[in-house]
């Protein structure tokens, strides 16, 4: 039902809870943004739609209140953009979606100032693309929305049906393995001090609520709980008696996971491998085919391998060694790249950060050092929920967005210099790797239309590739594309990256 203006705040508090608590919950985003829109909170009502539509990007309660929102601001043409969007979606609901959209066009806009309807705009606009592109996908019977594995792991919805059906002993052991899985689990420790408080262990559930509050300093429900143990409400003796925790749970100094793709990479991955051999207590490897000698060069140096069918998806790889990740951080790798050797204290020194999500690390690529340095975010919390999205040029940071934002915390620049040796001429011939990656990006820009990362690469791979007409095409196409956008939804690396590419370019062909 929709919300009346007087139930909003208590709602928006309510709903607040029960998305801190249920992340992965679809419909209480939704509504939480319902409620942050009556109140004309638009940045909450955006970070709330923000969550849902990087997994499924043509949700459809998600759009019906964005055209909603756009009717009440007097933007007939993306409300009515909108409901083709959804008519599309499900053709069935046509006369319903029609007639509502017609009634609305009637009426006159009434809360542009509110909402900021210029921004609500640019919004629509950024995000439509990838709507239309997810219900092309779902009317040729690939529905997007389904999360891979890996942004499965940690979850904890059985944990909670057993503290519902009062389970407690059940809940709390099933919650223990959730944190195991996924270290860093504000949700799990919060979690864990609620089934402490229904047991009546009230001292028990204040050291679980404070781990969480440690994890997350700036999250709200771990701080509500916490003084709803003030009230004295919950008993001092347990009437459930829980295991202990298991000393594995105990703090202590991180761990760190290093996840790495590989196929045929017999020729640099023991390189890769001894930079972070001192550093790293779990070397994860899928390995995609090989046919040389990669996957007992890996064993060699104590690494989990996985085989993994090539399925044209870098992402789907990336997500298969993720999943299997279990320390406290993870380090993404490429088997062509090395952790600069006098990097590896900076790099334990990074992860001892309390207020830190993530680092975007710096890339050199040698040889092609004139290109610049890129900040990608390669080190992160090992936390549930976060996933790697792209066909080609894959990237967890939209996943690590909405949680870090969700917990208050920062993704910062790093100095752990990464050395890319992949783009090297004489590997570049090799490979054929510039012909693979311009397939799959024309691939992956039909899937997702009008994305400037994408562009970007795409005009990358054509300058490597000795295409430097059409190259410089693609990276005034992704300028273009990043300039209509507010400056606030503008990845700053993205940003400068670009720019920078874009500079080199240009002045290597003269134009400068």
């Amino acid at each position: 039902a929709h919300l009346q203006l007087a139930d909003a705040p208590a709602a928006l508090a309510q709903l607040r809870h029960a998305v801190a608590l249920q992340p992965e919950n679809a419909t209480a985003r939704v509504e939480l943004a319902r409620a942050a829109s009556r109140l004309h909170r638009w940045p909450e009502c955006q970070a709330a739609l923000a969550g849902v539509l990087h997994i499924e990007p043509d949700h459809r309660e998600a759009w019906t209140l964005l055209g909603e929102l756009c009717l009440e601001a007097g933007l007939r043409a993306e409300a009515l953009a909108i409901h083709q969007l959804l008519a599309q979606r499900e053709p069935h609901h046509l006369p319903t979606r029609v007639n509502l959209a017609l009634a609305h066009l009637q009426a006159e806009g009434s809360a542009a100032d509110a909402l900021g309807a210029d921004g609500l705009r640019a919004w629509v606009g950024q995000h439509l693309p990838k709507a239309r592109a997810a219900t092309r996908q779902r009317a040729a019977g690939n529905a997007p929305g389904t999360l891979p594995s890996a942004a499965r792991v940690g979850a904890l919805g059985q944990a909670r049906e057993l503290l519902r059906q009062g389970e407690l002993v059940a809940a709390w052991t099933e919650t223990i393995t959730a944190i195991r899985r996924r270290p860093f689990h504000p949700e799990g420790w919060l979690l864990l001090a609620e089934i402490a408080a229904a047991a009546g262990d009230a001292a028990r559930a204040r050291g679980c609520a404070e781990r969480a509050r440690k994890l997350a300093p700036g999250w709200k429900p771990a701080k509500q709980f916490l003084k709803s143990l003030e009230s004295g409400t919950h008993g001092t003796r347990p009437s459930v008696q829980l295991p202990e925790l298991p000393a594995s749970l105990s703090p202590r100094t991180p761990r760190l996971t290093v996840c790495l793709i590989a196929k045929n990479e017999e020729r640099c991955l023991g390189r890769c491998l001894e930079s972070v051999r001192s550093v790293a207590d779990q070397i994860v490897l899928v390995d995609t085919g090989s046919t040389d000698w990669t996957k007992q060069i890996a064993e060699r140096f104590g690494a989990e391998v996985y085989s993994f069918p090539w399925n044209d998806d870098f992402s789907a790889a990336r997500n298969a060694a993720l999943e299997r990740a279990t320390g406290d951080w993870v380090l993404g790798l490429d088997a062509d790249e090395e952790l600069r050797a006098e990097d590896q204290e900076v790099l334990r020194k990074e992860m001892a950060r309390p207020e830190v999500m993530a680092y975007r690390l710096p890339i050199l690529t040698v040889d092609r050092e004139d290109e610049g340095c890129s900040y990608v975010p390669r080190l992160f919390r090992n936390a549930p929920g976060l996933f790697y999205v792209g066909r080609v040029h894959e990237q967890v940071f939209t996943s690590l967005e909405v949680r870090r934002a969700e917990w208050g915390l920062e993704n910062r620049f790093g100095k752990s210099t990464l050395l890319h040796y992949g783009y090297t001429d004489e590997v570049m011939k090799e490979r054929n790797k510039s012909a693979r990656n311009l397939a799959l990006l024309e691939r992956a820009i039909e899937e997702t239309p009008n994305e400037p990362n994408l562009i970007m690469n795409l005009g990358l791979e054509l300058m490597r590739s000795g295409q430097p007409a059409a190259g410089l095409e693609q990276y005034w196409e992704a300028f273009r594309l990043l300039s209509v956008q507010p400056p606030a939804l503008v990845v700053p690396e993205l940003r400068e990256t670009l720019l920078t590419q874009l500079a080199t370019h240009l002045l290597g062909a003269g134009q400068a």
